[in-house]
């Protein structure tokens, strides 16, 4: 999975550096003439990208793009990430937030991913490796917009604890955990077993005497079910979100070479 740069410039350098100017295409080519010793060096610096520097140069085309952190655009001097989902391909983020806005999407999906399928109420999400959770000073993460009523809560540096306090089964729209496979196996065996766990109950209650009936057998599932996730289940998620972006090229467009590392987290819920 990769991601596209992009530098907003209407300037001198942008023109003298790009073969064709439309931000669907690559810079390159060679400059004929440059107007100051700044110009050169900026040109030289974005030549240097590795042929993924794109350039928005016209007010129409920056129109296309979405910043979904709300701030301003900024031109010549800051780059921006393009999101590595096609679904989102229109949103471009400053390059020094992109990877703190990424990573709290990720989490998010994945927390409600895990509320959807197991019906939990709770879950602790707690830094194994990388970036803590003080790395993220531009992005809230308690600001995580969670299915039915989620809360977030920020416990020191290291941990999240999120709750619910209700399942109502919200429709989800799922980008990234196809990219978690290990997790999406771990929670589907997960809900297999608990499927075999109520059957065995439903048999043995219904089965045990006469004071059984058909109603206490459908209570005893159903609490079998609510404690699928009361079980203190843990699970070790690894993450790369390099995106291809090598430590050079993250240091010159702005990006914390931190980032660019595996990171990993445990899940307990």
């Amino acid at each position: 999975m990769y991601v596209r740069i992009y530098k907003i410039n209407t300037g001198i350098t942008g023109r003298n550096f790009s073969s064709d100017k439309r931000s669907n295409f690559p810079i390159g080519g060679k400059t004929n003439s440059f107007y100051s010793i700044g110009n050169l060096m900026r040109g030289i610096e974005d030549f240097y990208l590795e042929g993924n520097l794109y350039f928005i140069d016209k007010e129409e085309e920056l129109e296309k793009f979405y910043n979904p952190l709300g701030d301003r655009w900024v031109a010549k001097k800051k780059y921006y990430i393009s999101h590595p989902k096609k679904e989102r391909e229109n949103y471009l983020l400053e390059a020094s937030k992109f990877h703190e806005y990424i990573v709290r999407e990720q989490l998010l999906e994945i927390a409600n991913y895990l509320h959807h399928e197991l019906n939990i109420n709770y879950l602790k999400i707690e830094v194994e490796d990388g970036n803590d959770f003080s790395f993220y000073t531009n992005v809230a993460l308690e600001e995580m917009n969670l299915n039915d009523e989620g809360k977030v809560e920020l416990k020191g540096d290291k941990t999240l604890e999120i709750k619910w306090s209700e399942n109502i089964n919200s429709q989800n729209e799922f980008l990234w955990i196809d990219d978690f496979e290990g997790l999406v196996n771990r929670v589907q065996e997960l809900k297999a077993s608990n499927r075999i766990r109520e059957k065995d109950n439903f048999y043995e209650t219904y089965f045990e005497g006469e004071k059984s009936s058909l109603r206490e057998a459908l209570i005893k599932e159903e609490e079998v079910e609510s404690s699928l996730g009361e079980r203190g289940i843990s699970y070790i998620l690894e993450i790369d979100n390099s995106f291809g972006i090598s430590e050079k090229i993250g240091k010159k467009i702005g990006v914390n070479h931190t980032w660019l590392k595996k990171c990993s987290f445990k899940l307990v819920f």
